[in-house]
């Protein structure tokens, strides 16, 4: 069963994604109590899952961040967002493709951050797995085919949970996706 929370009468499911919003310390609920991983949650405040410290209203309408294993994850009312959708609440950046690396790897250089997650910068080169953008189903590739919207130049948006890797050049880890948004003028 997904991992749920009941709040103020309404249950909120994991949606497998952490939240990048830099918010305030103060939790807005603590967890009551825990029911079996098998059930869903019954009464406010409860969870089928262990771990949990507490919650904080979601960036966005019908969700509930939950904060557990350092972090804050998205939990979302059922039918708050379609398939396949990310929240809003998810870390994005837009910005070009700087290089291709051969140790699974790609540059790249952020253009657009939103306000939101503008702790991320537009100032460095990160690098990105090119795994992230390989698994996109929107960008199918034939077997033993260079994935070719991975070129030098290309736009990208990339969703990830905005922790970065210290590191020369900077990795940015927990990549969700990366989506091709076309050329910049100086590609062809």
């Amino acid at each position: 069963m997904i991992p749920a929370i009941m709040v103020n009468g309404t249950l909120y499911f994991d949606t497998g994604y952490n939240s990048s919003v830099g918010r305030c310390g103060v939790l807005d609920g603590e967890i009551s109590g825990t029911v079996p991983a098998t059930q869903l949650p019954a009464e406010d405040n409860q969870t089928n899952f262990e771990g949990a410290d507490g919650w904080q209203m979601g960036f966005e309408a019908g969700t509930i961040d939950v904060y557990m294993n350092s972090r804050f994850r998205i939990f979302a009312a059922e039918g708050t967002f379609a398939e396949g959708e990310i929240p809003a609440g998810v870390g994005n950046m837009m910005g070009v493709i700087t290089s291709i690396r051969g140790d699974g790897y790609f540059g790249f250089r952020p253009t657009s951050v939103p306000e939101a997650f503008s702790h991320m910068g537009t100032e460095e080169e990160y690098l990105v797995p090119v795994s992230a953008m390989e698994d996109d189903p929107a960008f199918p590739k034939k077997e033993g085919e260079v994935n070719w919207s991975l070129v030098e130049g290309g736009v990208v948006l990339v969703y990830c949970d905005s922790l970065v890797q210290e590191v020369s050049p900077p990795v940015i880890e927990n990549v969700y996706h990366v989506f091709r948004m076309g050329s910049s003028p100086a590609s062809n």
